[in-house]
């Protein structure tokens, strides 16, 4: 395998790398071409989490931020909105401004 333009730390990391990213799209193109109900049992052995459904969430159902009258808090609204999408998605953002 050839080092590639990368000199530091040392070359022999970056053979390590490219031979994982390698092994990574051979998981990928094995996993292409399986039917759908083998790849998402196949998926399971990672994360045994992926074989139950999810629970449907509304987003555009009620739009107001801020909601004085719920019991369960006044931005009870916002935060049950709020999941893992949207920090990453500003975060996302974020990197690509400063790559600008």
């Amino acid at each position: 395998m050839p080092d590639g333009p990368f000199k530091r730390p040392h070359p022999y990391i970056w053979r390590l790398f490219f031979c994982i990213s390698i092994i990574y799209l051979l998981g990928l193109i094995y996993l292409l071409f399986q039917d759908v109900d083998t790849a998402r049992q196949l998926m399971t052995i990672y994360d045994p989490a992926l074989g139950k459904p999810l629970e449907e969430q509304t987003y555009a159902e009620n739009c107001s931020i801020y909601t004085p009258n719920n019991p369960h808090g006044s931005f009870a609204n916002f935060m049950e909105k709020m999941d893992v999408f949207v920090p990453s998605h500003f975060f996302g953002w974020y990197v690509k401004v400063s790559l600008l």
